[in-house]
């Protein structure tokens, strides 16, 4: 049995009707743990009578709201100083009430990895590979837990870090202009999507958490990138253990820096080739109108029950 753990808050059934028809074609014997608002939980339940491998995770909106409007307006400083006490201690190592009440306070971008942390923990010994994604903007061209073997994987993107604004802007925000020089020749490393074993996917996520924590009242209070950030923090400062693989390796593919010119829709295959492969996962396909259009039309050919 294989996981995949994703955050699907405040999206429509629409929006994730490719990736869950993806998912069924591709990856038998798979969970979907969705996370989701409490207060969707009618459409969620639509979804899972179509697909029944679906397994929602529910998180409260309205608590998180009244936690965001507090932290912005009168209480912030009481706020920063609650996140600075909370940070001292490594998320891993915190008393477990401590840890919700600053979770409530993060946004879901990066409260989800510190969600599917509980959720590998919580279901130990009984997953054998571990999808770590979006899903929004993500199609499964084949089973990706066939390309694991012992290892934890992730995708890089065709561009190095100083090139990337986005990228670039997050570090220096996380870590300063000095880190941000030493990785600057390095390339990107996206952090929406994770592969591995579940037992290098749970190391992964606590070393994670554990570095996200310590940016804890950055993260209530500025809307940066603080997933990615340390992804490649923990990659290219940590020398965190990993395989790092290319678009046009197969496994792992991050679209949206890619020329559209070397994106070929195979329509015999009803597959999108990188390079000389077929990927397992495309990532931000959706920046593509061509390949958006072309996974829309596979994923309607299906029945359309989600899509009314």
């Amino acid at each position: 049995m294989n996981a995949i753990i994703t955050a699907a808050t405040g999206y429509t059934q629409s929006d994730i009707q490719i990736f869950l028809w993806s998912v069924e074609k591709n990856c038998p014997n798979t969970t979907v743990f969705l996370i989701v608002y409490r207060r969707d939980r009618q459409s969620i339940e639509k979804i899972r009578a179509k697909y029944p491998f679906v397994c929602p995770i529910y998180i409260n909106a309205a608590i998180r709201k009244q936690f965001s409007r507090l932290a912005n307006y009168r209480t912030r400083p009481t706020y920063t100083w609650l996140a600075q006490q909370l940070s001292k201690s490594s998320y891993s190592s915190m008393f477990v009430p401590l840890r919700s009440i600053g979770q409530l306070a993060v946004r879901i971008v990066h409260e989800r990895f510190f969600i599917a942390l509980q959720v590998l923990k919580s279901h130990s010994n009984i997953f054998e590979n571990v999808l770590l994604t979006d899903c929004r903007d993500v199609v499964i061209q084949q089973n990706p837990f066939r390309l694991v073997d012992e290892q934890l994987i992730s995708g890089i993107e065709p561009e190095i870090i100083k090139n990337e604004r986005y990228t670039s802007k997050w570090i220096e925000a996380a870590y300063g202009r000095d880190v941000l020089q030493r990785v600057a020749d390095n390339p990107v490393v996206c952090a929406g999507v994770t592969l591995g074993t579940a037992a290098k996917i749970e190391d992964y996520l606590t070393a994670l958490c554990d570095e996200m924590w310590r940016h804890l009242p950055q993260m209530i209070f500025q809307d940066f990138g603080y997933d990615q950030a340390a992804h490649i923090y923990l990659i290219f400062e940590k020398e965190l253990e990993l395989e790092l693989t290319s678009n046009q390796q197969g496994i792992i593919t991050t679209v949206s820096l890619e020329d559209a010119a070397g994106l070929e829709i195979d329509y015999r295959q009803e597959l999108v080739k990188v390079g000389n492969r077929y990927p397992a996962v495309i990532h931000q396909y959706d920046r593509h109108p061509k390949l958006l259009n072309f996974f829309t039309e596979l994923a309607t050919k299906a029945p359309a029950e989600l899509l009314s």
